[in-house]
């Protein structure tokens, strides 16, 4: 049985993150036939933003199963990204609290459904 680990991000990573970026859109619900330029764009725009993090689940620390990706945002990024209405929303509820953007979750589809 392969062992699980959650860890934190390493650059070796980064070509298996691509891959299972390209596979999940693949299907549902997006169903995209991305570039492997498209791809690394995306992975590019997300990565190079403040205090961006990522983790992944590897097996038997080489094989990368899934990852997830996230960065904190301030008022001004989150009204750039997804308008006036979300970020009145956030101030309005949430006044003083961080932001975290979730970017993305995902697991490649070989590793779906197993737990």
């Amino acid at each position: 049985m392969k062992t699980k680990t959650i860890r934190d991000l390493v650059p070796t990573d980064v070509p298996d993150i691509l891959e299972m970026y390209r596979e999940a859109f693949r299907g549902y619900p997006w169903f995209e036939q991305l570039s492997p330029e498209t791809v690394k764009e995306r992975w590019t725009s997300n990565s190079l933003q403040p205090d961006f993090r990522c983790i992944v689940v590897s097996l038997d620390d080489k094989q990368v199963a899934g990852a997830a990706w996230w960065n904190s945002m301030d008022q001004d990024l989150l009204r750039q990204e997804r308008g006036e209405e979300l970020a009145t929303f956030a101030t309005e509820n949430f006044p003083g609290w961080p932001l975290i953007w979730e970017r993305e979750v995902m697991v490649f589809p070989a590793f779906q459904g197993k737990g």
